[in-house]
């Protein structure tokens, strides 16, 4: 029964049942089980959806067998005969961001079971592949922490809809003609509970004023949009596609609004933008106001223009005389009434979209995998099927082949305009910094947290090409790497999983893991026909990791990954933004989690002046890892320092140290020349030394 074929893709009871009915078969009516019993015989002829009228004749031999058998009573099957059918599908997928990684999961297990695999598995089958899976009554236990996956997916959406709000008011989704708006406001279906959640519900602007928006819901209940919450669509976003005097909020408007979040509140009411009309602790406030100030003084004691409409009148949703965000009481959709407005948010959907990623170094199990801002609208998964440039995010591949050359985190570097000409075409490749500044000389490790561009690819020519794809072959990195000078920048194009995979080295003493995402898969009879146990490879030295992750922690702490830093926690990562600012990255690290986050349009196309890796990506990073990584907190949260390191001040080094930084001429040699620092004189046998490593 639970593998049998029963119509509209069902294999099985249970299937079938939310298929059918929309509900577990354990939560089937008499009625609807009759009318699933009698699907084998014909599975497409009693389709209900297909043909209705076929599927009640066949449900009323069922019951009328069931009676004669004596499995029901005559009143059982009246009952279930004059039950009334109504048929609805359960969603597939998963709800909320599990869809992202469950479908993932599907499709590895679908491209497994070829038929090659299932011979070689001694499965005698007509079938292979998704169709296999769909009737095998397959068992599969995947690595996704449910937790993990909902702060991460809240994360990512959040921080998109931020993002794209810095852009502004691309416009309304519908205008209605006035004539249409009180059909629309009589007829529209809404309950307070549908605000539960943080849910968006449409809503009618009826009045717009610069104190705000009047919004209408359905069935009687309005709301306030505070202009203080709303003052990122005061102007027109450049993605709009309506003319620049259109799109400007107006009454007839449909918009999306939602309930604030508490934090929201808080900050809001701590900047004195509005108050509420009905928080007792201020009423006296509001009367000796509005004894001073006359008439006027009292309409906005109410909360009321001179017009009579409430544009500031809130109802008492959160107190927030005394609170902090994480105090607020949850909102409770019993206390909201009809006529009483609710204070609201208005919202648009991103046109922005991103991905995160979440490995846990040790077994390389993905317990986060967000591919975009909503898998109902979208099922192309960025995280796994996306490949953009990761511009500077790249940067620790070099700089961790330079370490294993003869640098070390203290070699004087020099950031000044550089440019290096291909001795076959020609060409001459001219690097730049981000800002167009250069600072002269510094030191490697401060070069690195500043992502400067110049000493990097200074670094890159001396280490040679092959270096550089060694490193990143060493590290895990799949993709083709082109033979281009502008690699060491982040010229190629990366999954954010498989970039974030690369940083797992750096996180777990130089050990390399295989991403996890499927544990096992079992048959119905429970015997495993697919696992996945933790592979690992010695990717770098226990001493290389300690030093990326030392240099890494410092781009936190004082370089372009500031905004990704959280307090107590040991935090290393790297920024990363392509060329033009198409795309925006920070990949960071803990003994415990390593995360990537990825941001960009599918199309490609600029995210904006001045947005970088820094001020996109790491705020999204920041925000799911500040509660992620409360599930480690009983975790050794320090990198383990290995044998062979040294520490001089602040700064490790493997073996002797060097001689601190000295600042050298523009004219001095690019080449690190001081004790500790020389680079080996057979760069080729170097070379060889790595390539057997790596293969």
């Amino acid at each position: 029964l639970n593998f049998i074929y029963l119509g509209a893709r069902s294999y099985g009871v249970e299937a079938a049942s939310r298929t059918y009915f929309g509900k577990h078969v354990q939560s089937l009516t008499l009625a609807e089980t009759a009318l699933i019993a009698g699907l084998p015989q014909a599975p497409s002829r009693y389709n209900p959806f297909v043909n209705p009228k076929a599927a009640k004749r066949r449900q009323l031999e069922v019951l009328r067998r069931l009676h004669e058998l004596g499995w029901i009573s005559g009143a059982e099957r009246a009952q279930a005969e004059k039950e009334p059918l109504v048929y609805w599908s359960m969603p597939e997928s998963a709800p909320g961001p599990s869809q992202w990684y469950f479908e993932e999961a599907r499709r590895l297990v679908c491209e497994f079971f070829s038929q090659a695999t299932l011979r070689a598995l001694g499965i005698e089958a007509k079938s292979s592949g998704e169709e296999w899976v769909a009737s095998a009554g397959l068992t599969i236990q995947t690595a996704m922490d449910p937790l993990q996956q909902d702060l991460a997916g809240q994360a990512l959406r959040q921080g998109l809809e931020d993002i794209d709000k810095r852009q502004g008011w691309r416009g309304s989704r519908a205008r209605l003609a006035e004539g249409e708006r009180k059909a629309w406001a009589a007829g529209h279906a809404f309950e307070p509970s549908d605000l539960l959640g943080s849910t968006w519900v449409d809503a009618l602007v009826a009045e717009a004023g610069p104190q705000g928006l009047r919004v209408v819901l359905g069935k009687g209940y309005e709301g306030l949009v505070p202009a203080a919450s709303m003052t990122w669509a005061r102007h027109v976003s450049p993605l709009s596609t309506l003319p620049k005097d259109e799109a400007g909020i107006r009454p007839g408007d449909l918009v999306w609004v939602r309930l604030p979040r508490p934090s929201e509140l808080h900050a809001l009411n701590g900047q004195g933008e509005h108050a509420r009309q009905d928080r007792p602790s201020r009423k006296a406030g509001r009367e000796r106001q509005a004894k001073q100030n006359g008439q006027d003084g009292q309409d906005r004691a109410e909360g009321r223009t001179r017009s009579g409409s409430s544009m500031a009148s809130l109802p008492d949703a959160h107190d927030t005389a005394d609170a902090t965000p994480e105090t607020f009481a949850p909102w409770d959709p019993r206390t909201a009434k009809p006529g009483i407005p609710l204070e609201l948010r208005l919202e648009q959907k991103p046109l922005v979209q991103g991905a995160l990623v979440s490995i846990e170094p040790q077994s390389g199990d993905v317990v986060a995998l967000i591919g975009g801002y909503d898998a109902d609208e979208s099922r192309f998964n960025r995280a796994t099927q996306g490949r953009r440039q990761p511009g500077s995010a790249f940067k620790p591949v070099v700089y961790s082949a330079a370490l294993d050359l003869g640098f070390t985190p203290a070699s004087p570097l020099l950031d000044a305009p550089y440019k290096l000409a291909d001795p076959e075409t020609g060409e001459v490749w001219r690097p730049a910094n981000a800002d167009h500044r250069y600072l002269g000389a510094l030191p490697l490790h401060e070069a690195l947290a500043k992502s400067r561009n110049t000493p990097t690819a200074r670094v890159a020519e001396i280490i040679g090409l092959a270096n550089i794809q060694i490193r990143a072959r060493q590290l895990g990195i799949e993709a083709e790497i082109p033979w281009t000078p502008s690699v060491c920048l982040g010229a190629l194009s990366l999954s954010p999983l498989n970039l974030t995979q690369s940083y797992v080295p750096f996180a777990n003493q130089g050990l390399g893991v295989r991403p996890r995402l499927v544990v096992s898969v079992k048959d119905a009879e429970g015997h495993v026909l697919y696992s996945q146990a933790p592979s690992h490879w010695q990717a770098v030295s226990p001493q290389n990791a300690y030093l990326m992750a030392c240099l890494l922690q410092e781009a936190v702490a004082k370089g372009t990954g500031r905004k990704a830093k959280i307090e107590g926690l040991n935090i290393a990562g790297k920024t990363g933004t392509s060329n033009e600012a198409r795309d925006a990255w920070f990949v960071g690290f803990s003994p415990c989690l390593a995360t990537g986050v990825y941001i960009g349009f599918d199309r490609m196309q600029s995210l904006g002046a001045g947005a970088s890796g820094g001020n996109l990506a790491a705020p999204v990073f920041r925000a799911y890892r500040e509660k992620a990584d409360l599930a480690y907190r009983d975790a050794p949260q320090d990198f383990p320092r290995p044998p062979g390191i040294v520490m001089q001040g602040d700064l490790p080094f493997a073996g002797t140290p060097a001689q601190g930084f000295c600042a050298m001429q523009q004219e001095a040699l690019p080449v690190p020349a001081r004790h500790g620092t020389q680079l080996p004189e057979d760069t080729g046998k170097a070379s060889e030394e790595l390539l057997r490593d790596a293969f």
